[in-house]
């Protein structure tokens, strides 16, 4: 198995029989780096909330001088605006009146039907290019195959958190070991 954390499908790491449909899903991750402009995972500040953090584009700051770095997980933050149909707060701040709601809206759109925990229920990269010119109705991702993002995001956090500390058993491991995953560096990165 190769690949990056965070643009793996879950099926890599669930033993499912791998298709294109994987690679559908790294694209939906990528769609929403374009809709952010950087990673979607980032250091951010613990007396952060992801929707008083100016990275996440509405541009208030925390009045908080203590800088105690967390993971934000991006996707996470973008399926919860996309429950409250607030997408223009997903936006690279940078792309300030270049880009409409409506852009927004279906970048992310398109990104959440991609990131299907299901791989039958991920469009095929025909219709996602479809979708993204229009020339297809946009398809609206299905609430109950994004659940797993909850859990992998509060995860995410958790795991950042615990890495921060330096705290190391009798054994040398650090608490943070406990959550990694089991597979070795040649499983993740070795030959396809």
């Amino acid at each position: 198995m190769r690949g990056t954390r965070g643009y793996l499908a879950p099926e890599w790491l669930t033993g499912v029989t791998i298709s294109d449909k994987a690679d559908v899903y790294s694209y939906g991750m990528v769609l929403l780096e374009i809709v952010r402009g950087r990673k979607n995972s980032a250091a951010q500040p613990q007396s952060h909330s992801l929707e008083n953090d100016s990275s996440y584009g509405n541009g208030s700051s925390s009045s908080s001088s203590g800088w105690e770095p967390r993971q934000a997980y991006f996707p996470l933050h973008a399926l919860e605006m996309h429950e409250k149909k607030r997408y223009s707060e997903l936006a690279d701040s940078r792309l300030e009146r270049r880009v409409t709601n409506e852009e927004v809206r279906k970048l992310v759109k398109v990104a959440l039907c991609c990131l299907h925990e299901d791989p039958i229920l991920r469009p095929a990269m025909v219709t996602v290019v479809s979708m993204l010119e229009g020339i297809s109705p946009l398809t609206e991702p299905r609430q109950e195959s994004l659940n797993f993002l909850r859990f992998y995001g509060r995860r995410f956090g958790e795991a950042s958190r615990i890495e921060g500390s330096n705290d190391r058993n009798e054994f040398g491991f650090s608490s943070s070991d406990k959550l990694m995953s089991c597979m070795s560096a040649q499983q993740l990165s070795g030959p396809r």
